[in-house]
């Protein structure tokens, strides 16, 4: 009777190690290997950081919108491949168009100069004061 060690040869640590951070490194993040509960909220939570942290002001609510959709996007990609169904690919295929559209908007808003602020009433209530000054001396 064959042994395991010669039907099945033993892999080494190299090996193993190798073949569990490849694909994190191509990806640069957290990939599950299991879907449930406790993966995915590691995995939205990792997402979140890390478009969050490319946001250099504080996010707006529609930066934050955005980030939120995209992590669930790619969680819902990520499941519908990993069951490897004719359907199930479909769905990831329409998660991952609809990902790189939030995306495309959520580098724009990155890019995008931030808003005017807002003038304080400190600031308005000097303006009206000049204003004032302006209109008595002439």
């Amino acid at each position: 009777m064959a042994s395991a060690e010669t039907i099945f040869p033993a892999m080494t640590q190299v090996d193993a190690e190798r073949r569990k951070t490849s694909f994190r490194r191509e990806t640069g993040g957290y990939v599950p290997r299991q879907f449930n509960a406790v993966t995915r909220e590691r995995f939205l939570r990792d997402r979140r950081q890390k478009h969050l942290s490319r946001v250099t002001a504080p996010p707006t609510d529609a930066q934050v919108a955005q980030v939120q959709s995209l992590a669930s996007l790619e969680w819902a990609a990520l499941a519908a491949e990993r069951e490897n169904s004719l359907q199930s690919l479909r769905e990831a295929r329409e998660h991952r168009r609809l990902l790189l559209r939030v995306l495309a908007d959520f580098e724009r808003s990155i890019t995008a100069a931030p808003p005017a602020k807002a003038p304080t009433l400190a600031e308005e209530l000097a303006k009206a004061a000049r204003e004032r000054l302006l209109r008595e001396s002439t």
